[in-house]
């Protein structure tokens, strides 16, 4: 009599991962569980597989896999099973993993969302950063005209007593600190770079100055005189005034002559310290012109759009009273530069005539006199490296403020180092 043996169920290594503690498991899909059997049995410490579109990385000292997208890190185990059906995994693990994948595709969308928003929101602050930044502009375009305007326009002396008035610019006033701002680009912008010496191939940087105050000049006798000079010479050129090739000083065209252009502008005047107050007291006398400098251009007052050139002819505060600019051996000393409102009016351009004698403006064509003189670069054929002007009558030019400076500790342009003791 044969008897059966009763039939055993070969075992299988079964793989799985913990989908939810504490007792939650999960089966490889099949050529994954097939991917770890080997590498296990052949005893590697790694290995990775994909299960679906994910890559994993397995390390079985630890019995752990690792997620190569998420870094989410789970526990893994091999169990074996005489189970027929060992190999397929329990509906509630599918429910369970079917459930994280729809999880994890609610969340990519919802960070799909969130990244939309984040552009939107990066969008319009773009756009509201240029907004701001074009109304910025705007403003301080604004703000310069305005400053511009504020210190080109004549002083109201309707109410004013005879008397002169000094009134230093303080910063902390809203209209003190539009006329600073415009009075210091003026100044800065006109800084030059000038010839180490006359006639020298070398050139020095442009000075680098501190002002210390700006003085406002209210001169009501004075304005007098420059309003009636105005109106000679719009008599003198009832069509209005050549304009003046290549001048960058700041136009003070006044509004009350409509179209007409008599040449207005605001020009540097340098001169001793000590003589500034009594020019903005007594105002410029031309007849005294080439006293102390030379006169190249006649004898007259002379005036330069360039700060930095009015500064050769200044001392300073460590001078002695009698001081000539020549004499001035002081680099950082406080110094004084007179901003002037002058009328050049019809202006006579002049390159290399010798005018050094003359005292009065030379005659035009038709007998009238020429109101000032500009000398001419020699990049237009003249002789200075900077353009000059000269007037020749006192009420040509109107002293209006006071500007008070030092050169830079580390200045080295062509005055400071013209102005050192030793070389």
């Amino acid at each position: 009599m044969q008897v059966s043996t009763p039939r055993v169920a070969p075992c299988v290594p079964c793989w799985e991962f913990r989908v939810k503690p504490p007792d939650m498991w999960m089966q490889y899909p099949a050529d994954a569980a097939a991917s770890l059997e080997e590498a296990y049995q052949a005893g590697q410490p790694t290995c990775k597989v994909c299960i679906h579109q994910y890559e994993y990385s397995i390390f079985f000292p630890d019995m752990d896999q690792t997620n190569l997208v998420t870094g989410k890190i789970r526990p893994i185990r091999r169990t074996e099973s005489t189970d027929e059906h060992a190999a397929h995994p329990q509906p509630e693990v599918l429910q369970s993993h079917a459930e994280e994948c729809s999880a994890m595709r609610d969340q990519i969308k919802a960070l799909e969302e969130m990244n939309g928003q984040l552009i939107q929101q990066l969008d319009a602050s773009r756009k509201s950063l240029a907004q701001e930044r074009k109304l910025r502009k705007h403003n301080l375009q604004l703000l310069i005209q305005m400053g511009r305007q504020a210190i080109a326009r004549r002083p109201d002396c309707s109410t004013a007593t005879p008397a002169v008035s000094h009134r230093e610019l303080r910063p902390d006033g809203c209209t003190d600190e539009v006329k600073r701002s415009a009075i210091y680009a003026v100044l800065m912008r006109s800084m030059a770079s000038h010839r180490k010496e006359i006639k020298s191939l070398e050139w020095c940087p442009p000075p680098e100055v501190v002002v210390t105050r700006f003085v406002e000049v209210k001169n009501p006798v004075r304005q007098g005189l420059y309003e009636a000079g105005l109106h000679e010479v719009l008599q003198r050129n009832p069509n209005g005034c050549s304009p003046i090739p290549d001048i960058t000083a700041l136009s003070c065209h006044c509004a009350q002559f409509g179209s007409m252009d008599l040449n207005e502008f605001l020009l540097f005047h340098g001169c001793p310290l000590h003589t500034c107050e009594q020019i903005a007291s007594r105002g410029f006398d031309p007849q005294r012109g080439g006293e102390v400098v030379g006169a190249m251009f006649g004898r007259g007052t002379y005036f330069a759009q360039n700060a930095s050139k009015s500064d050769f002819y200044t001392t300073c505060s460590e001078c002695s009273g009698d001081a000539a600019h020549g004499d001035c051996s002081h680099p950082h000393g406080e110094r004084c530069l007179v901003l002037a409102r002058v009328l050049l009016g019809q202006s006579l351009p002049v390159t290399t005539e010798k005018l050094k004698g003359i005292t009065r403006a030379p005659e035009r064509q038709d007998g009238e006199p020429y109101d000032s003189i500009t000398a001419l670069t020699r990049e237009h054929g003249g002789r200075v490296d900077h353009m000059e002007f000269v007037i020749f009558k006192e009420q040509m030019a109107l002293p209006q403020y006071l500007i008070y400076y030092r050169h830079a500790e580390d200045c080295w342009c062509h005055n400071c180092w013209r102005r050192w003791p030793k070389h």
